[in-house]
């Protein structure tokens, strides 16, 4: 940390302190020290990476616009600063992760460690849908917009415990089954990650809900 301090241009500095500031005033937010350095670290190396044509994606800015949205628009400022007082172009996939530190970076934030766990299990049902199927997704698409916000709930509802709990026999859900058999592998290659990280299973409900958004995604490939 003493060698970032002594290493990392004062202009580094003055960027986060006032992004750190449009948060505090904002938003209220009670940050710790530590971000203080640690964004400027991250402005410091993402005006190098973007000087030298490196440039780090970030697929999941619109989920989290939806998740923190708070966060996002301290991002959204950051970067518009970092243009400002640099004359660099930032592209916005650096608005997602500004707002990750800001996202760890609170003292005592209520969602902090939820909102991530939502976030980490919203991004990895994407991807694994993703792989599964060999899709890109098409973000203006109104079925991609209706699966990203089930998967959202659905990522709420793990981490409250709050699932939807099914009936002992359910003739939809078998139906759903038959009728979706790809969808439905790709929702079970889903549970397998859940119970493996998580130690969750999803109830048979939550199941075919998520084969029927799956299907419609399809639908529209």
């Amino acid at each position: 940390m003493i060698r970032l301090a002594i290493d990392t241009k004062s202009i580094y500095f003055e960027i986060a302190n006032q992004i750190i500031q449009y948060a505090i005033d904002k938003y209220e937010m009670k940050i710790l020290d530590y971000l203080y350095l640690s964004l400027t670290d991250h402005i410091s190396f993402c005006v190098k990476r973007v000087l030298d044509g490196v440039v780090i994606s970030n697929y999941y800015v619109r989920e989290m616009q939806r998740l923190n949205p708070k966060e996002f628009d301290v991002g959204c400022y950051a970067i518009q600063v970092i243009q400002d007082r640099t004359g660099v172009e930032i592209p916005k996939d650096e608005i997602g992760n500004i707002a990750f530190h800001f996202i760890n970076g609170q003292v005592d934030h209520p969602f902090n460690e939820l909102s991530l766990k939502m976030e980490k299990i919203t991004r990895n049902i994407l991807h694994i849908v993703k792989l599964h199927f060999h899709l890109v997704y098409n973000e203006n698409d109104f079925a991609y917009s209706r699966f990203i916000t089930h998967a959202q709930l659905l990522a709420q509802r793990i981490v409250s415990n709050q699932m939807v709990e099914s009936s002992e026999k359910d003739v939809l859900v078998e139906s759903v089954k038959n009728s979706c058999k790809e969808e439905f592998l790709c929702v079970e290659r889903i549970n397998m990650y859940l119970e493996k990280e998580f130690n969750i299973t999803l109830t048979d409900q939550e199941q075919m809900y998520l084969t029927i958004h799956i299907h419609r995604i399809l639908e529209k490939k």
